[in-house]
Parts: C-alpha cells; sequence; structure tokens
C-alpha cells in the first residue's frame, strides 16, 4: 500500500489575512478484488484528519481506483460521517462508473486502446478512477476557500470517446489537438481539475440590503470582482452613487446611475481595479451600504 502525503499551503490575501488549505494526494490500491485494501487506505486517512480542526479545509486528489459505489466500501466510507472530515464530489455524480456510458463525460482512464511502451493500461474511456474530493468547508466556503461552481474538469474528456483512445475519431475538441497528443502519450490517465474561490473575511455569495425601497443585491462568486454583477432593485426613479475605495482610502472607481423601476444591472469589468482588497459603497438620497471583496 502506497502512503497518501499531505501538503499544508497557504494563500496570503492581505499582510494581515491568510486562508490555508490541507491537500492530499493518494494512489489507492489497484484492480477489483483489492477493495478491502483501498477500504484500509481510506480509513487511514480519517484516522489522521480526525486530529486536524473542524475549520480546516481538506482537499483530497488522486488515483482512487474506484469502480463503483454499490461495490467500494472506501469511497462509501470516506463520503459519510465515518470520516470526520467527510468528503464530497463536487458534481455529485455518485454511482457505477465502471463501463457506464452515463458517466462518459467524467471518465478518466484509459486514454488508450492499444498498448505503449509505458506499459499503461488500454481499454479506453470507461472508468471514474481520478478525483478531486473536498470537505463541507470548500464545498460551502465557510473558511475563506470555495469550490467554484461548475468547475470540476476532467481535462481531454469531451464526452464522445466512451470505450475509445482520446485520439480516436471523431475528432477531439475539448482541448487543442496538440494537448490531446500530449495527454495521450504522458499517461492512460486523464487529470482532473476544478477552481477554488479565496475570498476575505465576508465570505459571502450573495447580499441584500434594502434602502428606503431600493434594494441592493451584490451577487458574487467568491467576493472575485470581475464573476460579480450588481444588482439595483428599486421601486421608483432615483439616483444612486456606487463609490469603490482602496485599503488606503483613496476613491477609484465613482458612479453616479440612474436608476429605474425594476432590476438594474451594473457590471465592472476586471480591467477597472487592480490586484487587491477594496470597500464598495451604494449612496441613494435614504443612507448607505457596503461591503469589502477581493480582486484577484
Amino acid at each position: 500500500l502506497r502512503n497518501i502525503t499531505r501538503y499544508y499551503i497557504y494563500h496570503l490575501i492581505s499582510p494581515t489575512d491568510t486562508a490555508w488549505i490541507n491537500l492530499f494526494s493518494c494512489h489507492l490500491k489497484a484492480s477489483t478484488g483489492n477493495e478491502a485494501d483501498r477500504l484500509a487506505e481510506c480509513q487511514a486517512f480519517c484516522t489522521y484528519v480526525a486530529g486536524l480542526n473542524s475549520s480546516q479545509n481538506i482537499i483530497m486528489g488522486g488515483d482512487f481506483n474506484f469502480y463503483s459505489n454499490l461495490t467500494e466500501t472506501g469511497f462509501n466510507w470516506l463520503t459519510s460521517t465515518n470520516c470526520s472530515h467527510q468528503l464530497y464530489d463536487p458534481i455529485d455524480r455518485i454511482g457505477d462508473w465502471n463501463s457506464n456510458s452515463a458517466y462518459k463525460d467524467i471518465h478518466t482512464q484509459s486514454t488508450r486502446t492499444s498498448s505503449e511502451p509505458d506499459g499503461g493500461s488500454t481499454g479506453g474511456l470507461d472508468d471514474r478512477f481520478d478525483w478531486l474530493f473536498a470537505n463541507d468547508n470548500v464545498m460551502n466556503g465557510t473558511d475563506k476557500v470555495r469550490y467554484v461552481t461548475g468547475s470540476y474538469t476532467a481535462v481531454g474528456n469531451d464526452a464522445n470517446h466512451f470505450n475509445k483512445a482520446i485520439n480516436a475519431t471523431p475528432t477531439n475538441t475539448a482541448v487543442p489537438a496538440s494537448v490531446v497528443t500530449a495527454l495521450y502519450n504522458m499517461s492512460d490517465h486523464l487529470p482532473v481539475y476544478f477552481d477554488v474561490a479565496i475570498a476575505d473575511d465576508i465570505n459571502v455569495s450573495e447580499y441584500h440590503q434594502n434602502l428606503g425601497g431600493v434594494n441592493v443585491t451584490w451577487v458574487n462568486d467568491g467576493n472575485v470582482l470581475n464573476q460579480s454583477r450588481f444588482i439595483i432593485n428599486s421601486n421608483k426613479f432615483t439616483l444612486t452613487t456606487m463609490e469603490i475605495t482602496d485599503m488606503s482610502g483613496k476613491k477609484v472607481v465613482s458612479k453616479n446611475v440612474n436608476l429605474n423601476p425594476g432590476d438594474n444591472y451594473i457590471t465592472l469589468t476586471e480591467t477597472d481595479l487592480q490586484k487587491g482588497q477594496y470597500l464598495l459603497t451604494v449612496r441613494t438620497a435614504e443612507g448607505w451600504t457596503g461591503c469589502k471583496f477581493l480582486r484577484f
């Protein structure tokens, strides 16, 4: 059995604010018939993370060699309350993955149907062996790190190569042709990734404030401005001022917005601001409200 490796990394949000992430890398015992060994490895992981406090962000990735949720006791151990830091499939595609076309868009092994000099497996794309799991903190963004919905990707899987090599017909358009070739030659597995949003201590996905009939909503993705829009709903014609200041107090954006009754959509693009932390203030005749956000 192979060791599971832990990398404890951080992202510096500001000189006084840091987001920490535990990354675990594993390669569980291969082949059918070895489910008990995979369970033992998963139990060892859960025993280890039981020593971490509840606020930890955990992402676990690797070649798990899981064939089906029906037979893999290790998978069910990781994803249940048996594990103190219960793990989740970010795309919630749980099932019998082996040779099942219902999961053809997320299969990761094998990239080939013929043998190559490196001795890798063949058979075409028909297994979901390679995973990225996340714990509840990451899935819900409770400690500054949050999974970005829709970002989970099996690189090079275009959903048109079930039981085929990734470079077989039809032409694989998931990535450039040169990348398809490189993936085929590199490994009998496809890599998997997802994005995380790292936010400041506000850590909200949606915020509402009512100012005398003018309702202001920030719809954010991890408080990253270029993935946000501001919706100002008004019950009357009115004027509002939107101001953005940096952390030194310098005003960097100021806009007067004439509101119409109903929803008014305002977007600031990534070119409006440099990277850093900012304060957003919205003022109407009735008062003001604001929030802090991060621009990557």
